[in-house]
C-alpha cells in the first residue's frame, strides 16, 4: 500500500480568510504547560472552523443542512480522481480544463485537483485567498452533473474571491449535498489519476465545517 498525507500544517503564520474578510478570528497557539515548569506539556489553540485543511458541509450556506458531525462516516472513505490543472492568480478552472484532465471519475467519487497554488500556504492570505484560482459556473455545473461527493483542491476559494466577480458557484454545489475539502497540499506528488481518499474531520457539534486529516492511499487491486 502507498500513502500520501495531503493535509496542510496548522500553525501561526499560515494563510487565513481574515486577510480579506473582516471579523475572522486569527489562529492562536499558546503552550500553557511545559515539562520543565509543570512536569508535562500541553497547548491551547483557538481558530475558526474553516482553518488549515478543512471539510465543509452545505450548512455553510443552508441553515437546515447537516452539520459536520452528522456526516455519515461511510462518506469519508471513497475513491477519488486527481487532476493536475496548473493555474495562476485569479484564473478560472473551466469545463475544458476538467474534460482534459479528469480521468476515471465515477458518480459518488471525490474529485481532487491541484493548481500549484499551495505554494502560498504560508502567506497571510492576501495572495492565497485574495488571488485564488477558482471555478467558473459552467465548470461547477459539470462537477455537479458528474455526481461528485467531495470536491477538494489546493485553493481556498472555489468561487472568485472578488465579491463583484463571483458567480455563486458554491450554491449549486452545496445544493447537490456534496462536501468541500480544502485547501490541500502535495496532490501533485501522487502522480496517478486515481486513489483512495480518507478524510476525518473533527466532529464539532452544529458546525458547518472542521479541520481534518486527509490521506490518499492506493486503490485495492490497482
Amino acid at each position: 500500500m502507498r500513502y500520501l498525507d495531503i493535509t496542510g500544517t496548522m500553525a501561526e503564520g499560515m494563510w487565513s480568510y481574515g486577510a480579506t474578510m473582516e471579523g475572522v478570528p486569527p489562529f492562536e497557539h499558546r503552550r500553557w504547560a511545559t515539562i520543565d515548569g509543570r512536569g508535562f506539556e500541553n497547548d491551547w489553540f483557538a481558530f475558526p472552523t474553516l482553518s488549515g485543511t478543512y471539510l465543509e458541509t452545505a450548512k455553510h450556506l443552508f441553515a437546515d443542512a447537516p452539520s459536520i458531525e452528522q456526516v455519515p462516516v461511510e462518506r469519508l472513505f471513497l475513491n477519488a480522481s486527481i487532476a493536475v490543472i496548473p493555474k495562476g492568480s485569479l484564473e478560472h478552472i473551466t469545463v475544458s480544463d476538467l474534460e482534459a484532465n479528469v480521468h476515471g471519475l465515477e458518480r459518488g467519487d471525490a474529485l481532487l485537483f491541484t493548481t500549484g497554488w499551495e505554494k502560498h500556504w504560508w502567506d497571510d492570505g492576501k495572495i492565497f485567498v485574495g488571488e485564488s484560482p477558482h471555478f467558473d459556473l459552467p465548470a461547477m455545473e459539470w462537477i455537479v452533473d458528474k455526481g461528485v461527493s467531495i470536491l477538494g483542491g489546493d485553493v481556498p476559494c472555489f468561487d472568485d474571491p472578488r465579491a463583484e466577480e463571483g458567480q455563486g458557484v458554491n450554491t449549486p454545489f452545496f445544493g447537490s449535498g456534496a462536501l468541500i475539502l480544502a485547501p490541500l497540499v502535495r496532490l501533485a506528488e501522487w502522480g496517478e489519476p486515481r486513489a483512495r481518499l480518507t478524510v476525518l474531520p473533527v466532529p464539532l457539534r452544529d458546525s458547518c465545517g472542521a479541520p481534518c486529516r486527509a490521506v490518499l492511499s492506493s486503490i485495492e487491486g490497482v
